[in-house]
């Protein structure tokens, strides 16, 4: 029997993750018409759900009563802005950068999300299994950033998604360039180089599809 190669990297991981959840308000009222939800962006307090279905009346006041804001945009489709669930509440404030996240019925979600290392992928599922939302990871791939204009290390884009997520970016700093350090469990000195090169491509990308420069 070949034994399955184990996926060993340095720097983040794509993976799509698969759990459970039974306090989402939107779902609960859209039910056997879930496959009309499009897109939902997670966050801390509240999140934000793309759906593209007929608004009666019945459904529309069934989504106020459950505390969801509705913003209609036309041609069917509106926002529903709800209290997060357990799951969406999770990942906004995890070190993970979330890319989508499809429901697959009233009570299950896949979120398709980038994890900076194996370490950390461990603390968020065992989280995940503390908080009952049984966690499957579904696939997982290695990110790498190289096109013709931008080649981030998978080092590199590692050490950004930490300092974004812990807010090391924020007018008022929330991490110090030493806790990033420990984090990435190098030296202080070589994680500002890291940052440094790092946020010198991503700027230089940036400006070079600026018309005229």
């Amino acid at each position: 029997m070949v034994k399955a190669k184990t996926l060993r990297v340095r720097g983040p991981i794509e993976i799509k993750l698969y759990v459970e959840r039974k306090d989402c308000r939107v779902t609960q009222v859209i039910g056997n018409q879930i496959n009309s939800i499009e897109k939902i962006i997670p966050g801390q307090e509240t999140t934000n759900h793309l759906i593209k279905i007929e608004l009666t009346s019945s459904i529309r006041y069934k989504l106020m009563e459950n505390s969801v804001k509705i913003i209609n945009l036309g041609n069917n489709y509106a926002w529903a802005k709800a209290p997060s669930c357990s799951a969406c509440k999770f990942f906004s404030q995890s070190d993970v950068l979330i890319l989508d996240a499809i429901p697959i019925n009233e009570y299950t979600i896949t979120y398709r999300i980038i994890v900076p290392s194996f370490t950390i992928l461990k603390s968020i599922l065992k989280s995940l299994n503390e908080l009952n939302l049984k966690p499957k990871v579904l696939s997982k791939r290695e990110v790498t950033i190289s096109d013709e204009t931008i080649k981030l290390t998978p080092r590199q884009l590692q050490a950004l998604i930490l300092a974004y997520k812990r807010g090391y970016f924020d007018v008022d700093r929330l991490i110090t360039l030493t806790e990033i350090s420990k984090l990435l469990n190098i030296a202080p000195s070589s994680a500002q180089e890291i940052l440094r090169r790092a946020l010198k491509k991503v700027i230089e990308d940036y400006l070079s599809k600026l018309k005229g420069f």
